[in-house]
């Protein structure tokens, strides 16, 4: 029996310790405990390089080039905790750089309330009620959320921690078609 409660006390302890990054349900607050941003290696990374990282609160989301990924970490990664890892570097995104679609984040005026449609892509899965304050959800598929807003939402939501990028659609964007 002690053997058993021992075991179980193991498990409780080492499963709160965890640094793993959960990326499903998340919230602003949830969001607020990582950083999204560029990710520099000292070399390209392998599957067990990957796990090894995820396991150590970095999670590899996207290759870019070379050496050179897109993930999220753990607020506690400083350039220190580096030199142990195959990381050479990590670069926060900056809201101004979340935004696409051919306008500076600089020059939207925070009392526009023209409307606008936007594709939203988020860091993990994010429940659509998030986005409530900010304007209609008109469809989501996977980590992208397609909102009609106000421009001046546009600077909130690319500081909004949960968002990796925002593009500026056409207003009369329809989807591409299927060809039989």
């Amino acid at each position: 029996m002690k053997v058993f409660l021992y075991s179980f006390l193991l498990v409780i302890i080492f499963g709160s310790c965890s640094s793993t990054i959960k990326l499903d349900n998340l919230n602003r607050d949830s969001c607020g405990k990582f950083e999204y941003g560029k990710i520099e290696t000292k070399r390209m990374l392998t599957d067990g390089d990957k796990l090894n990282l995820k396991s150590g609160g970095i999670v590899i989301q996207e290759f870019v080039f070379e050496n050179l990924y897109l993930g999220i970490w753990k607020n506690n990664w400083s350039e220190k905790n580096l030199d142990k890892t195959v990381i050479s570097k990590l670069t926060v995104i900056p809201p101004d750089e979340k935004l696409a679609g051919g306008v500076i984040l600089k020059d939207i005026k925070p009392n526009d309330n023209s409307r606008c449609i936007l594709l939203i892509q988020t860091v993990g899965s994010v429940p659509l009620d998030e986005f409530d304050d900010y304007g209609k959800v008109e469809s989501a598929r996977n980590d992208f959320i397609k909102m009609e807003t106000s421009m001046s939402n546009i600077i909130e939501l690319c500081n909004h921690p949960c968002i990796k990028a925002v593009s500026l659609l056409p207003q009369n964007s329809t989807p591409d078609q299927k060809k039989d």
